[in-house]
């Protein structure tokens, strides 16, 4: 479970590599760092703040984080199972395609 949670979150990042600059963690407690520009990689706080809101809406709790609150956190719990990290997955590109405006 854990490696396919970070595998679809490590496959958004090449699939947005303009918004997510770091997808990182252990286990299944990941945190995706959003940025301005693959080259600048200046923090997006704008953008984190608004996946956690929509993540939200949806019924999916997450956190920001970091220095400049634009690390999205998944801190989920022990019971946590496949489907789990399949709704997960899918709320949490819908919320960014959302943002993005794709």
């Amino acid at each position: 479970q854990c490696i396919n949670a970070e595998y679809g979150l490590l496959a958004l990042k090449q699939k947005y590599p303009q918004y997510i600059g770091d997808v990182r963690g252990i286990g299944l407690f990941i945190g995706v760092e959003f940025v301005t520009s693959p080259e600048s990689r200046d923090p997006n706080p704008e953008l984190a703040v608004a996946i956690k809101s929509g993540m939200y809406r949806d019924r999916v709790i997450v956190s920001t984080e970091g220095r400049y609150n634009n690390i999205v956190k998944f801190k989920p719990p022990m019971t946590f199972d496949m489907g789990n990290v399949e709704r997960f997955a899918e709320v949490f590109e819908k919320c960014l395609v959302r943002e993005i405006k794709i």
